[in-house]
């Protein structure tokens, strides 16, 4: 570890993390990037059949638990995280966070400033369709949630969308992260439509399914997009913490009392970004107590005082 964030790799069907060896080597390369941040690849298992029996394929929920653990063990020093994806890739970093909104866990997520998703079939892919459900001697896991209207896909989008993309707050089943979301311009496997399908802020990379991460140049439209993302997460300045207030959130009017027992946050942070010339502004409220330390910790600042309790910060 020689910095203090990283970023994460996530690569797709029937494939392996050498996937990203071209564009790992322009990162590596690149002084301003090499300089902020380390670059990690997640493995899972995807190959094409599997011939021994005492094996199995992972399917989509025990690939997002690997990828839980990796996060948890191998990032656990770096107090920022980008992911990255390329097709599958992408359902499973989603799977990942439905799992930990659904866990209780979205706190453990305030690490991860930004997620890439690159020609992900968000929508399913139709290639070969009728090919791969006729094809009865082929029973493979991960293939399944590539099929369109894969009920499993849609509810984890649905979590996702609900707990992450539009979160406006960290809690233990909320955390906003932004999503960048590209599509290749001639990908025929994973189609635009599919690609970009519901999420907010979309684009268009240059490339089919496999050429969209074969970038031979610092000045290749992927490693330029890329590194825009990287950087718009890592020089975003750490939240600032603000004082205790002594007021009751109209939320928690409703839903009872929670944290310290009066209904006040127990602390406030605001989060500012600058992005296409425009800064924003985020102000998240944090109620329970753990999440509060976690917070602290994974931000390594010095723990909020309550204003009734001492009046220096």
């Amino acid at each position: 570890m020689s910095n203090d964030s990283a970023v994460v790799l996530v690569h797709g069907l029937f494939s392996s993390p050498n996937t990203w060896n071209s564009l790992t080597s322009l990162l590596d390369q690149d002084a301003e990037v090499s300089a902020k941040c380390d670059v990690l690849k997640f493995a899972y298992q995807s190959p094409p059949w599997n011939w021994r029996p005492l094996k199995r394929i992972p399917d989509f929920n025990t690939i997002a638990d690997s990828l839980s653990t990796f996060l948890e063990v191998e990032c656990g020093p770096y107090r920022r995280i980008v992911l990255i994806s390329h097709s599958q890739g992408g359902l499973v970093i989603q799977r990942f966070l439905a799992r930990m909104i659904s866990q209780g866990r979205g706190l453990e997520l305030a690490k991860i400033r930004r997620i890439v998703l690159l020609a992900c079939p968000n929508n399913g892919s139709e290639f070969f369709l009728l090919l791969r459900r006729s094809a009865r001697f082929w029973r493979h896991p991960q293939e399944r949630d590539l099929r369109p209207l894969s009920d499993a896909v849609i509810e984890a989008q649905r979590s996702v969308l609900q707990g992450v993309v539009y979160a406006d707050s960290v809690g233990v089943n909320r955390c906003p992260i932004p999503f960048a979301v590209y599509a290749g311009e001639s990908d025929n496997i994973v189609t635009p439509a599919s690609a970009n399908s519901v999420f907010p802020r979309v684009g268009a990379l240059p490339g089919d399914h496999t050429s969209i991460l074969k970038a031979e140049s610092t000045t290749h439209r992927t490693f330029t997009t890329l590194k825009a993302n990287l950087l718009l997460a890592l020089n975003e300045r750490p939240p600032d913490l603000l004082r205790f207030e002594n007021r009751r959130h109209p939320r928690d009017r409703a839903r009872g009392q929670v944290g310290d027992g009066s209904g006040s946050p127990l602390m406030k942070v605001v989060t500012k970004t600058t992005e296409g010339g425009v800064s924003r502004s985020q102000e998240i409220e944090i109620f329970d107590k753990e999440a509060t330390d976690l917070w602290i910790r994974s931000h390594r600042m010095p723990p909020v005082i309550n204003p009734e309790q001492d009046d220096v910060e």
